[in-house]
């Protein structure tokens, strides 16, 4: 066999088959297999897909453990299928997921996430699959372009991963300030911009006219242009830097959310601060003798695209799909 047609194990992510489109396929299998299916015969229906772009692909343990994130995180928490039930082994289309896969046919598989923002974040990492094909086409002929397509890819997967969450935190804060009738009932947010207000006058007193500025609803203005103030200087999107935005605008712990099978919130968040830290690296220092490039192939690249899918996923199933459609435009002031 020669080198150009080895058996290739990777994961749906790689041959640019997102999260959202291997749901697609378990729903496709299980409705196939009259509304139960087994993981493994889903797992063949993924690896059927693979094999159709190249023979040569196999499926993963990367891969694999993905697909069981996707099922039985994902789509049981969307209300796809219904959550796992021992005395009926199997998993089982519910009637929102057979209704999506019958009135939605797309042989492209172009599944969507939940929301706006989750679909933009979506739109978004498009562009690092575009690369990965790139480079698997090119790097036989041209070795040295795929760290050029690693760069970019990294830098363009934070890039996405970033906004999603600026995105998702600015329509939370929307909701909840819209909705809120008294300081008490966004205390977090209240209390962070009426300290950052009172301590402008330093040694000095507010004086009446200051004051009367939170009167009324003028509360809700200022705390909104304190927000938008910390929100647009946010720009290195961590764990520890997102779970503070989350719990004084949102009044809630994202970290709980970021787990699935083989994977904890401690271990999450660990992962996302070193891709956070390696995209840093790269676009503080660039490329140069004394500061080489972080050493990062491409099976590192596309582990790092599983991770931010993931953690999308389980953001827009654990907060966004529960806001309301009209609080949810992303890129909103």
């Amino acid at each position: 066999m020669t080198k150009n047609t080895a058996v290739r194990y990777i994961t749906g992510s790689e041959v640019g088959l997102s999260g959202a489109d291997q749901i697609r396929i378990a729903l496709e299998t299980i409705l196939r297999n009259d509304g139960t299916a087994q993981m493994n015969q889903i797992t063949e229906a993924l690896e059927d897909a693979l094999h159709e772009l190249d023979p040569n692909n196999i499926l993963s343990d990367q891969g694999k453990a993905s697909l069981r994130f996707f099922v039985n995180k994902v789509a049981v928490n969307s209300g796809y299928i219904y959550k796992y039930d021992p005395k009926k082994p199997g998993w089982r289309i519910t009637p929102k997921g057979r209704e999506y896969v019958t009135l939605s046919p797309d042989p492209q598989r172009q599944t969507k996430m939940l929301t706006p923002i989750g679909q933009d974040f979506q739109l978004a990492l498009s562009d690092v699959y575009t690369l990965l094909d790139a480079d698997k086409k090119l790097s036989h002929n041209n070795p040295a372009s795929t760290a050029t397509f690693i760069r970019a890819g990294i830098i363009l997967t934070v890039t996405a991963w970033e906004t999603f969450i600026e995105d998702t935190i600015k329509a939370h804060f929307q909701d909840r300030i819209a909705h809120a009738v008294k300081p008490e009932d966004i205390s977090s947010a209240f209390n962070t911009a009426a300290a950052a207000w009172i301590s402008r006058f330093g040694e000095k007193h507010p004086n009446p006219p200051d004051l009367a500025k939170w009167s009324g609803e003028g509360w809700k203005t200022l705390i909104t242009e304190y927000f938008n103030k910390e929100i647009s200087s946010f720009n290195t999107p961590k764990s520890g830097n997102i779970i503070t935005f989350f719990k004084r605008y949102v009044d809630d712990d994202i970290k709980a959310a970021w787990k699935w099978t083989g994977m904890t919130p401690d271990d999450a968040c660990k992962k996302l601060d070193e891709l956070v830290s390696t995209r840093g690296e790269l676009v503080h220092r660039g490329r140069t003798n004394t500061n080489p490039i972080p050493n990062i192939n491409r099976e590192q690249l596309i582990m790092m695209i599983t991770l931010v899918e993931q953690l999308a996923w389980t953001t827009e199933v654990e907060f966004n799909s529960k806001l309301p459609l009209e609080t949810i435009t992303p890129q909103t002031a």
